[in-house]
């Protein structure tokens, strides 16, 4: 008897999805055309994590990541990991495989080039567990957040490199989800705050608003104040009103988030480049 869905991953926006149902210790492969599992999977405890591209199916276990051939489910590579209870593991969509997980020791950040089979680590990326991970779609930036959950940290996953240090803010809080913008341009973020918060990310870019940037404003100090002051802080900010999970991600159109809660709610809101509050259109 198959009990409830637990987990329900689909293939872009394909006919295909996988579907992990209760008790959790075996992955399906739906085909939606033909109304049939059309694969199977079956480990020995608990699946806590799925991810699909065209060509591989990732399963994620408390302390071990399976990579699978998509066309026939033959196993490619078995990692280990740290304890990961939430399951997290990015898989990019681009032609460059990229796989980012959990590393060994908590905090620590696994990128595994697997079209090059070449594995590298992020040693210190945090002090404590991490949280959350996204990767970018073109797979060049990977962006992190601990147990904490007051900065977000940006890496490249091509040299392991820090890129940028993001702030949420100074007390601790859930990151519930991260995205970049197709053009990685801006990060978001959600947390147990029941705030979303953006910012910009190339280095290029200067802040349009530097007196709302406190960066900006001791940038000329910094050699002589703790690492708290070197972080950058969200230019917009939309607050939810609600603090249950939710998940964050960016509109086709230019400047826009959709945001979507636990509770039900669904937010569609642009923000100003400008920096501030973002406005609710939908």
């Amino acid at each position: 008897m198959i009990g409830g869905v637990r987990i329900i991953e689909m293939l872009f926006r394909s006919n295909l999805f996988a579907i992990v149902f209760h008790p959790g210790e075996k992955v399906y492969i739906w085909d939606d055309h033909q109304e049939v599992f059309i694969g199977e999977l079956t480990f020995h405890t608990q699946v806590l994590g799925v991810r699909l591209r065209r060509d591989k199916i990732v399963v994620v276990l408390a302390q071990k990541i399976f990579i699978y051939n998509f066309e026939d489910l033959k196993l490619l590579k078995q990692l280990e990991s740290t304890d990961n209870p939430s399951g997290l593991v990015c898989l990019s969509c681009c032609d460059d495989s990229i796989l980012v997980c959990p590393g060994l020791q908590p905090g620590q950040i696994r990128i595994e080039h697997l079209g090059h089979r070449r594995s590298n680590f992020i040693k210190n990326a945090h002090t404590s567990n991490l949280a959350c991970l996204a990767l970018s779609l073109d797979g060049y930036m990977v962006a992190s957040a601990s147990e904490k959950g007051t900065l977000i940290r940006v890496w490249r996953t091509v040299d392991c490199g820090l890129e940028q240090e993001l702030r949420r803010g100074s007390d601790r809080a859930e990151i519930y989800s991260i995205a970049f913008s197709p053009s990685n341009s801006w990060v978001a973020a959600s947390s147990s705050k029941g705030t979303v918060h953006i910012w910009p990310t190339k280095k290029s870019q200067e802040d349009p608003n530097p007196v709302q940037s406190p960066t900006r404003v001791i940038s000329k100090f910094s050699s002589f104040l703790p690492a708290y002051f070197h972080s950058k802080w969200s230019l917009a900010q939309y607050r939810l009103g609600d603090d249950t999970h939710s998940e964050v991600t960016f509109g086709t159109k230019d400047n826009t988030l959709i945001i979507i809660t636990c509770s039900g709610k669904f937010h569609k809101v642009q923000f100003d480049i400008a920096g501030g509050e973002c406005k609710k259109i939908s």
